[in-house]
């Protein structure tokens, strides 16, 4: 991702750990399924925006927080015309180092896989603002050897004086059994997909039968556990022929196929095209 952004103007950063940049752009880098390899932050002060994370669709209007973990697959749908804000990357590594022991008191994926969008009000908004703005001007000054130790400090500070939304907002959402079960799956799914693609072993993991899941996740999702899979097989597919330079035999391994010939008949009968057709799109 932060490669993504190495031309683009109005661009701050520090090496291949952090960079932060007003440039909507960028995410038309996105408009096919992606793997994210760092964390994202979106601050948006005006506008809207339709992604789609992990299968989820998800609007967003200013102003709001919102943030995409690595590891997630993204696609963009829609930027609006007046969208205005600051984005916000962070490697793996600079990610690791801020919140290794804010962890321990602040569970962060969590709330954040729950609710990625976070809306703020005015005052809530230009205290980020403010916080971007201190950013921005370490990150201008190339001469301080301690820019990053600078921003580190900095976004911890931010974390402990904003976390408390982070987590109220957690604390709010509430899911009804049937809810939490279809949660558990898709965990597993995400956790599986790979190797294992019968409805049968996630039914299995869950202590149900195969009908009666597919039935719990049809009534909650609207969707058919198998149709769940699918497509997380399908989307991992899709980012990989479009965004890597693996080859069509090495998704295919990557997905767990036997075979490329299998693995192209599958892509096929839920695409409409051969995975090869589709990375030359």
């Amino acid at each position: 991702m932060i490669d993504m952004l190495k031309n683009k103007n109005n661009r701050y950063c520090i090496g291949e750990d952090f960079t932060l940049t007003n440039d909507p752009s960028v995410f038309s880098a996105f408009r096919f399924p992606t793997k994210i390899s760092d964390t994202i932050g979106i601050l948006c002060h005006s506008g809207s925006f339709n992604f789609s994370i992990d299968l989820r669709p998800y609007y967003a209007e200013g102003p709001c927080l919102f943030i995409i973990l690595a590891g997630q697959i993204l696609e963009t749908q829609n930027i609006s015309d007046a969208f205005k804000g600051d984005i916000l990357v962070m490697s793996i590594h600079l990610t690791d180092s801020i919140f290794a022991d804010i962890h321990i008191r602040f569970p962060i994926k969590k709330p954040i896989l729950k609710r990625p969008y976070i809306p703020l009000n005015e005052n809530q908004l230009e205290l980020i603002q403010d916080n971007i703005l201190s950013m921005k001007k370490i990150l201008i000054d190339k001469g301080n050897p301690y820019r990053k130790e600078a921003i580190i400090n900095l976004i911890r500070a931010f974390y402990y004086g904003f976390s408390y939304k982070i987590h109220t907002t957690d604390e709010e959402i509430t899911f009804s059994p049937n809810e939490i079960l279809f949660e558990n799956f898709l965990n597993l799914v995400k956790q599986n997909y790979t190797q294992e693609k019968s409805v049968s072993f996630y039914a299995e993991k869950l202590f149900l039968s195969s009908k009666h899941l597919s039935k719990l996740i049809k009534e909650v999702s609207e969707k058919t556990a198998n149709e769940w899979i699918t497509d997380f097989v399908i989307l991992d597919a899709k980012s990989k022929l479009k965004t890597t330079n693996m080859t069509i035999q090495q998704v295919s391994d990557s997905l767990g196929f036997l075979t490329q010939s299998l693995f192209g008949k599958y892509f096929k009968r839920h695409v409409g095209i051969s995975p090869k057709t589709y990375q030359k799109e």
